[in-house]
């Protein structure tokens, strides 16, 4: 009989998938049993105090806020003294990158972080160890919870950065996984370059490992989370609960009321057929890295964008978004997400920077000519690959819409498909592998 123990796991997410909104949730419900309850699921087998270690200061003071409350009602139950404040948290990993800390001292780092989250001697080392210890003898339990690591570093293209990342992914985990009746589990929240960044050796072994917890966002997902927001809005009534088990055809049709069948209008009895691409295929390419991820932040900017711009024909009067309305949504969405992207990871602007000074003379597909007049090193096309902007081992390297447009590239083609597109990104990773 297997016995009941503490999670320790990394919960990857590419930018924008909700782990800051996930992590927020957990640390709300305070404990693990509030957190079954509030998911409508079994009590589990062992309670634990969930303990908010660091938290996305991009995200709101109220949050932040939020954090410390928790750690003094932690530190309290306990017996404990005041704990550190998470800005304080934030402020002594930034600092001890500048230390250039060996992996095991990166380990003890974090270990005394958490413990003076807990208000064990908050500023001692040593205090990790000591709430290990605490928390055998009362028999208590904790799980702490780390998110927004992003946040404590400019550039991921360093040593120090490097090394901090593989302990709090993989040494800190074997550490707490190593201690007797573990009384203290892990929740990591990571973007994924980060996890790529920290694990430099058998990255895929890693991610297997936790792939059951990772914020991913399948077609069908996206497609839900539209009939949702259309649901919520009050403006139409495509959602509930029994939304997700339908088959993906029927997922679709639902939403014909939302933007209609096609990128056109529908097809006749007796008529030609429209020679249109299906709506619901065209925005998951459009909304997609050309990698099968798709991040439901770039569908609520989408949509928000295409709802302000009303039906004016009435061959649509009968959807709520007309296809110029989706096809002019794309623009801005990809705007903010080229905006957004550079702003939370620094070591691409100056990359951006490149395409910016091109002043819109650069066509999609990215072939060596557009390599030589944009000045790409290969570093450059490295960081463009690993952050899903590019696809491909070789020039030409596909673009998908999303980061295209909002780049300022043109299409070579003459006739651009999205969906043309998105199908030879596919078969490049087939061939790939």
């Amino acid at each position: 009989m297997e016995t009941a123990q503490l999670p320790i796991v990394v919960i990857e997410g590419a930018k924008g998938t909700g782990k800051t909104l996930t992590a927020r949730f957990l640390i709300a419900r305070s404990t693990l049993s509030g957190l079954a309850l509030s998911a409508d699921v079994s009590t589990p087998k062992l309670d634990a105090d969930l303990l908010p270690i660091l938290g996305s200061i991009q995200a709101s003071e109220k949050y932040l806020g939020e954090i410390d409350n928790a750690r003094r009602s932690i530190a309290m139950n306990m017996g404990n003294g005041d704990p550190q404040l998470a800005g304080d948290s934030r402020a002594y990993i930034r600092e001890n990158l500048r230390n250039n800390l060996s992996e095991r001292e990166w380990t003890e780092t974090w270990l005394d972080v958490i413990g003076w989250s807990a208000g064990v001697n908050p500023g001692k080392q040593g205090s990790g160890a000591l709430l290990i210890e605490q928390l055998r003898k009362t028999n208590r339990r904790i799980v702490a919870v780390i998110e927004g690591i992003e946040e404590t570093y400019e550039s991921i293209s360093t040593h120090s950065v490097a090394t901090m990342l593989r302990s709090v992914l993989i040494d800190l985990p074997i550490k707490l996984r190593s201690e007797p009746g573990r009384p203290l589990g892990l929740l990591v929240f990571a973007r994924r370059d980060s996890v790529g960044s920290g694990v430099q050796q058998n990255l895929n072994q890693f991610r297997s490992q936790y792939k059951e917890f990772a914020l991913t966002w399948n077609e069908g997902d996206v497609l839900e989370l539209a009939a949702w927001i259309a649901t919520k809005s009050g403006a139409l009534k495509l959602w509930d609960r029994n939304f997700s088990s339908l088959p993906q055809d029927e997922k679709e049709r639902l939403l014909f009321k939302l933007w209609g069948r096609k990128l056109g209008p529908d097809d006749q009895p007796g008529r030609e057929r429209v020679k249109e691409a299906y709506t619901a295929g065209w925005v998951i390419a459009a909304l997609s890295d050309l990698q099968g991820r798709l991040v439901a932040r770039d569908l609520v900017r989408f949509l928000q964008y295409a709802a302000g711009i009303p039906v004016t024909s009435d061959s649509y009067a009968e959807r709520l978004l007309a296809p110029s309305a989706l096809k002019a949504a794309i623009g801005p969405t990809s705007k903010r997400k080229v905006a957004e992207t550079e702003e939370e990871i620094k070591d691409l602007s100056a990359v951006f920077k490149k395409f910016r000074e091109a002043q819109n003379s650069i066509k999609a597909p990215i072939d060596q000519g557009a390599i030589t007049d944009l000045q790409l090193s290969a570093e450059d096309i490295d960081l463009l690959k690993l952050h899903g902007i590019i696809l491909g081992d070789s020039p030409p390297y596909e673009v998908p819409e999303l980061f295209r447009m909002g780049l300022g590239l043109r299409h070579a083609g003459a006739r651009h498909s999205v969906l043309g597109t998105r199908r030879r990104a596919r078969q490049r990773l087939k061939d790939t592998g």
